[in-house]
């Protein structure tokens, strides 16, 4: 195994399924529902970038699933694993990928598609966070790198893009726990 620089766009494309109605005319429900199952992804960072779920059909556009989203008007580049059926604001925008077999490996193994989403995010932040916003939706996104894990045959490492996202969420836990715990300690 070793890691290997990527261009994004031999591996991923920007897709635009943005709702073509206004969102001032959508009605929008903070839950799904039996009416209510398909989300509005925004450009925001919170709650996986879900605004809510369109209460009626009105949203007129291609409804994805398992796909990554990223914020095109935060400018913070907020990508997230979107494992639910989505339509996207104009702020955002889903991020496909290009080769059958690595999403086919991906969906085996929804955490390397975090994983893959971290690293999206890790990119545009070094590029573009305070520069540039909606750079993510055309060239300059695109013709960066991202570095991932390699097979000896070449292939994507899909199954090692896992482990890691697994160990990074678990680090970041125990961080927490620390600082948690200097601050019980401090207040004795």
């Amino acid at each position: 195994m070793y890691f290997k620089a990527f261009l994004v766009e031999d591996i991923l494309a920007i897709y635009n399924n943005s709702i073509k109605e206004p969102l001032k005319e959508l009605t929008l429900v903070p839950d799904p529902t039996a009416n209510a199952i398909v989300a509005l992804i925004t450009s925001s960072k919170l709650n996986n970038g879900v605004a809510g779920y369109i209460a009626d059909d009105s949203y007129n556009t291609k409804i994805l699933k398992n796909k990554l989203t990223i914020g095109t008007k935060s400018g913070d580049g907020s990508v997230f694993f979107q494992g639910i059926d989505f339509v996207s604001s104009p702020g955002a925008r889903a991020i496909v990928v290009l080769d059958p077999k690595l999403e086919l490996e991906l969906l085996a193994d929804k955490n390397a598609y975090r994983y893959l989403a971290l690293a999206l995010s890790k990119v545009y932040i070094n590029k573009f966070h305070g520069f540039v916003r909606g750079a993510n939706t055309g060239n300059d996104f695109t013709r960066e790198y991202i570095i991932l894990p390699v097979q000896e045959n070449g292939d994507i490492y899909t199954k090692y893009m896992g482990y890691l996202y697994v160990k990074a969420m678990i680090a970041q836990q125990d961080k927490k726990i620390l600082d948690y715990n200097k601050l019980i300690d401090t207040a004795k």
